[in-house]
């Protein structure tokens, strides 16, 4: 999702043309509000970038032949990835959606 979010986007914004039935409409538009939001963007990126190192390490361990050292090392390296790399995965995120809210004029909320 994370790569076709614009595509994705738009399609959401065509199935709320008059053309549609009311549920089709109402039920887009509902997907589409929750969509254009800030916190959903940042999710979206810093999930993109857990579930891609995950990806990594569930195929590491589904190579026939793997030894039980080269598959424990494998096995660990998310959580270290996650410790090492959380600054900047959260700072990676907030940047990619300040400026996906930017470009598409979506307003950031801060919370209180």
């Amino acid at each position: 999702m994370f790569k076709c979010f614009k595509k994705i986007l738009h399609g959401t914004e065509e199935l709320c043309n008059a053309s549609e039935t009311i549920e089709i409409r109402g039920g887009a538009q509902t997907v589409l509000h929750a969509m254009c939001d800030f916190s959903f963007l940042c999710l979206l990126c810093l999930w993109n970038n857990v579930l891609k190192e995950v990806n990594h390490v569930q195929k590491c361990l589904k190579i026939l032949g793997i030894n039980f050292e080269k598959s424990v090392k494998e096995a660990s390296r998310s959580p270290v990835f996650l410790k090492d790399k959380r600054n900047d995965l959260v700072e990676e995120a907030m940047q990619f959606a300040k400026d996906t809210c930017k470009e598409m004029g979506i307003p950031v909320v801060k919370r209180t």
